[in-house]
């Protein structure tokens, strides 16, 4: 089974231990971070402008998860496309996610 995770991908994020309990468990899993890696909770600041965006509800998307999940999908014929607190994943992307050709058993 092929396998699209989207998450925080930090090693101290449970987003990373249930992508790293997927591979373990014997799948092929890809995985895109939607949070800068590394990222230090509470030593690194969001800029100004970001912190304005997620007021106005919009987060910005800071590390190209949309451009990389497109690029991801259309390469590949996946099985499940996991997707973790996705607040960054606007709807485009989503439906090119649903609109691209389901595998074939």
């Amino acid at each position: 089974m092929k396998i699209l995770f989207i998450g925080d991908l930090n090693e101290y994020s449970r987003s990373f231990q249930r992508f790293r309990t997927f591979r373990d468990m014997g799948y092929f899993i890809s995985g895109i971070s939607t949070v800068q890696i590394p990222y230090r909770p509470g030593i690194e600041k969001n800029r100004f402008m970001e912190r304005i965006m997620w007021k106005l509800g919009f987060p910005p998307d800071t590390t190209m998860a949309n451009k990389k999940i497109k690029k991801a999908v259309r390469g590949e014929k996946l099985d499940v496309v996991w997707i973790e607190k996705g607040v960054t994943i606007r709807s485009k992307t989503l439906y090119y996610i649903k609109k691209m050709p389901r595998p074939q058993n």
